[in-house]
């Protein structure tokens, strides 16, 4: 194996069991599975475990890439969501997180934008041509246009980047 991928593949993912019921989900390499039983900045966990007859540390599964493990992660605590401790639902890699905010744009903030591209002045900059022209909705329109093909680029640039991004 070579060192590139002994890097990439360090990651795993990590569950409490607390008197038999699940109840904490995370991603971690090195000893993190085990120094998170002593050390968790999550305050009820701390409490659930000192208040445990049994912890059980089970490692879901080894060896894979951080953003394998983040999605595992997510799909674990949406599982056990009921009964998890939990602070947060999972993160997310910033490739995924850049990703996920351009879908978010496209699907809610494009009339915010309409407004936010008009100067005070009246005259509100073409990004097609690059100059700046009287405000009409026409060129909001084809600005919107215009940010909307360049978020979909960039998305799918991350989705070459990342295949596991869209499934």
């Amino acid at each position: 194996m070579s060192k590139l991928s002994e890097q990439q593949e360090k990651f795993y993912v990590y569950a409490y069991r607390i008197d038999g019921e699940m109840a904490y989900v995370g991603k971690g390499c090195g000893n993190r599975a085990y120094v998170h039983l002593t050390r968790s900045s999550n305050a009820i966990l701390r409490h659930r475990i000192a208040r445990a007859g049994r912890v059980t540390v089970r490692i879901i599964k080894r060896n894979m890439t951080e953003t394998e493990a983040f999605r595992l992660e997510r799909r674990c605590i949406r599982k056990w969501s009921e009964t998890l401790c939990n602070v947060s639902q999972g993160q997310r890699t910033s490739t995924e997180a850049l990703w996920y905010a351009c879908l978010h744009d496209l699907q809610n903030n494009f009339i915010s934008y309409g407004t936010a591209i008009t100067s005070t002045t009246g005259n509100t900059h073409n990004f097609v041509t690059g100059k700046s022209e009287p405000d009409t909705m026409r060129l909001r329109v084809s600005n919107l246009a215009w940010l909307k093909g360049r978020m979909r680029r960039v998305m799918r640039a991350l989705e070459q980047q990342d295949p596991g991004l869209v499934s």
